[in-house]
């Protein structure tokens, strides 16, 4: 099988560019796919947004869903299928946690997942979820300076998206960009 997903034709979201970053099976039966999309009107205010959709198996929409807007958008890279029913999504661009119910309707969304330093910028890479519902979130790391320090952070929350802790680690390698004139 083959399909197209779209918004609909009132959505300033309708088409307009999809990027689907990420397709797993759902453990319920299924398909879930992530990504990002981009509004065609591009109004004031009208942001990229993440997007999640249920599929079941001969790929027919279950349900859709967008997160984002207001200051923050994320390119879903990461989907977890969560102890409680629910997901687990996670991204780049303003590096968020998303978290939901079994019909993709936000629990609650965390934002800002950066560096102890506060200076640097996470990417990030995973997450789990342990058995007690803790989720591990993580992320590379690198200075937002002239020179790039890079690194990575784990970090601890709890079933509610309350931070528990959080580790970084610098691994010792940095990039000194060296600029060049006309004459070489």
């Amino acid at each position: 099988w083959s399909n197209v997903y779209r918004g609909t034709s009132s959505s300033p979201y309708s088409y307009s560019k999809t990027s689907v970053t990420i397709v797993v099976n759902d453990p319920k039966g299924g398909y879930l796919l992530a990504g990002m999309v981009l509004p065609h009107d591009r109004s004031p205010g009208l942001e990229p947004v993440s997007m999640v959709i249920k599929t079941d198996a001969t790929g027919s929409v279950i349900w859709s869903k967008r997160y984002g807007g207001a200051g923050y958008y994320t390119s879903i890279t990461h989907i977890v299928p969560s102890r409680d029913g629910g997901i687990i999504l996670s991204g780049w661009a303003t590096a968020a946690i998303i978290k939901t119910d079994n019909n993709g309707n936000p629990k609650w969304i965390k934002t800002g997942f950066y560096s102890l330093a506060g200076t640097r910028t996470s990417i990030l890479n995973g997450v789990i979820e342990l058995p007690d519902k803790s989720i591990y979130v993580f992320s590379s790391t690198f200075d937002n300076n002239s020179s790039y320090t890079f690194g990575g952070n784990i970090q601890k929350l709890d079933s509610t998206g309350v931070l528990l802790w959080s580790k970084q680690y610098d691994f010792g390698l940095t990039y000194n960009p060296v600029s060049t004139t006309a004459s070489g």
